[in-house]
């Protein structure tokens, strides 16, 4: 059988996936692949919220933390490593 269980590593790719579409597309689009990856960042959807506010202030603030921390834009559970066993 199939197992319907995600690879961790896949979900930290897809979340800055998300990010890069939000950047580059819509909040609609955003959204809709969001859904269809199943990931809600909550940390991550703040930040897109603001960059899409085209507020050029808030973008600066967001480019900034971007280059000097990338990892802060995104949850830090995405930071850690491990293995389920069962």
């Amino acid at each position: 059988t199939q197992s319907n269980f995600r690879k961790w590593t896949d979900t930290i790719e897809r979340t800055h996936e998300l990010w890069d579409i939000a950047l580059k597309d819509t909040k609609t689009a955003y959204n809709n692949e969001s859904k269809e990856y199943g990931i809600q960042d909550n940390i991550n959807d703040v930040f897109v919220q603001q960059w899409k506010t085209k507020d050029k202030a808030k973008i600066s603030k967001i480019e900034l933390l971007k280059k000097e921390k990338e990892g802060i834009i995104f949850n830090p559970f995405l930071r850690l490593k491990g293995k389920i066993t069962i």
